[in-house]
């Protein structure tokens, strides 16, 4: 199941929104961005967001993630969190241990190769309900989180993909 709350504009208002969310310090508007999202994941009969269902917002790389301050999609869990309950998966369960370069402007198969092992499970544990659904700002081709998935995929049931935009 994958999941988007808009189409993204290229050049548009989204376009802003997001570059703002990433790169200019607003991380309360992931928190909006996320709280909006759950209403329309509330409407996808695939998860019920109202049984068990952990949040796992997409990973950064530890040097990424001290120069933006914090995680734009774990910004867009806390939002979904707070409208609906669900846990967010522990940024220690699993870790981005690879710098990859920005996926913007790569082919589909660059992608894949840029992001090709860049998750690492810490703590397989977590992931005992079996029911996931991993966050993200943009999904373009699905390079991303479908390496993520990759990684938890064996320990889980149903894992879904949520976003704001679809590029």
């Amino acid at each position: 199941m994958q999941d988007s709350l808009w189409e993204f504009d290229k050049g548009g208002y989204l376009q802003d929104v997001l570059h703002h969310l990433k790169y200019s310090g607003v991380s309360e508007l992931g928190r909006v961005l996320g709280r909006k999202l759950s209403l329309k994941l509330r409407k996808n009969p695939f998860f019920d967001l109202d049984e068990e269902v952990l949040l796992l917002p997409v990973p950064l790389h530890p040097s990424r993630q001290r120069k933006r301050g914090y995680n734009q999609s774990a910004m867009i869990a806390e939002g979904i969190s707070k409208a609906t309950g669900a846990e967010i998966v522990d940024q220690s369960a699993i870790k981005r241990i690879k710098n990859t370069r920005t996926q913007t402007g790569l082919s589909s198969a660059s992608r894949k190769n840029n992001i090709a092992g860049a998750f690492q499970l810490a703590k397989p544990e977590v992931f005992q309900s079996g029911r996931v659904l991993i966050i993200d700002d943009v999904i373009t081709t699905g390079a991303t989180m479908l390496e993520l998935a990759g990684v938890v995929r064996p320990l889980c049931d149903h894992i879904g993909l949520a976003t704001v935009a679809r590029a």
